[in-house]
């Protein structure tokens, strides 16, 4: 977004709100210590604030009730200038097909971890030179609702306390067997 200057970039709208909302929360501080009521201040701002447009973004609202302000200086007051960013993350949602997300569940029945779910997807992928976009390993468990993270989990932990108790049955046997090959090849001490 560049503005008509050459070299010069045009503010974000989220970075005006900051402005706009550290402004605010100034204003409304010197009010405070000056011995104004909090909720009046509060009101008068967002009355201000009624039906404006972001300079940055014309067509975008700024959208800041009584409550959104009054929310925002406690957080301001709590945390400082933090509680001015918006904090939007990606919809993981929307990046998971859902054939990806029924493959994924199908492959982590299957595969001792949810690693390797992920892994043997990818490589079928791969052989298939499919040229869909890959999701994450991280978005393709964040799709799965929480029971079914859960019961994976569990599935997964049964698994593993399981594979390491045939661990230790095998390492046990080993033993068993070469104390028996090691008593075969001592001499008897009855034979000297």
């Amino acid at each position: 977004m560049r503005d008509s200057k050459p070299g010069t970039m045009k503010q974000h709208w989220n970075t005006e709100r900051e402005k706009i909302l550290k402004r605010l929360c100034a204003r409304i501080a010197r009010r405070v210590a000056a011995g104004a009521k909090l909720k009046s201040i509060v009101s008068v701002c967002a009355r201000e604030l009624r039906g404006r447009c972001y300079k940055s973004n014309p067509g975008r609202r700024v959208m800041l009730s009584k409550t959104t302000l009054l929310r925002i200086w406690y957080q301001f007051r709590k945390e400082g200038e933090t509680a001015f960013r918006l904090d939007y993350g990606p919809n993981i949602l929307s990046r998971v097909p859902v054939a990806w997300a029924s493959r994924y569940l199908r492959a982590c029945i299957k595969c001792p971890s949810q690693i390797e779910a992920y892994r043997r997807i990818l490589r079928r992928c791969l052989n298939r030179g499919s040229s869909q976009k890959t999701p994450s390993l991280h978005a393709c468990r964040r799709v799965l609702d929480r029971t079914d993270r859960q019961t994976l989990f569990r599935l997964h932990r049964l698994r593993r306390a399981q594979h390491k108790t045939e661990r230790e049955l095998v390492t046990f046997l080993h033993s068993r067997a070469a104390e028996f090959s090691s008593r075969a090849h001592k001499p008897s001490e009855a034979n000297q």
